[in-house]
């Protein structure tokens, strides 16, 4: 069975891979993107297929719609109204410590 604690959809919008209920322990280390404080956090993960640092996902039990959900973490992303590249620097930083 699974534990809907651990289940994430993952979203890239830098190569467009998308997980529905993925494992969030699968898919290593996440940063908490609080959104300023704004609706459910956004977890950022490493993508595994184009290692961009800003893909990121929401638990399973996060009341938004997948569209949704996906236009979230594109805003967040390079070239989004919501991109900070502070926090792409300091997930860069991460990466390479």
């Amino acid at each position: 069975m699974k534990n809907l604690n651990n289940l994430a959809y993952f979203y890239c919008p830098k190569c467009g891979k998308e997980e529905v209920d993925i494992d969030m322990r699968t898919m290593g280390e996440h940063t908490v993107n609080f959104r300023g404080g704004y609706g459910i956090p956004i977890l950022h993960f490493t993508c595994p297929n184009c290692g961009n640092l800003l893909a990121g996902g929401f638990p399973v039990n996060a009341h938004y719609d997948r569209e949704y959900q996906k236009e979230l973490i594109t805003e967040y992303n390079e070239g989004g109204m919501y991109f900070n590249s502070k926090l792409l620097d300091f997930l860069k930083k991460e990466a390479n410590k």
